[in-house]
């Protein structure tokens, strides 16, 4: 296993930012990587994202 982030880990965290301080809203994901993003975001720092 490499400790080098590949451009998918890159991608999700660059969509969990976007969520960022926006407390609690909707974050609809269309596509795999926004929604892993939305999730990420909910898990670490933000928990009221719906």
């Amino acid at each position: 296993m490499s400790d080098t982030p590949v451009l998918a880990d890159v991608i999700a965290v660059a969509c969990a930012e976007a969520w960022r301080g926006d407390g609690e809203i909707f974050a609809s994901g269309m596509g795999v990587m926004q929604m892993l993003g939305a999730r990420l975001a909910r898990a670490t720092f933000e928990p009221d994202l719906m």
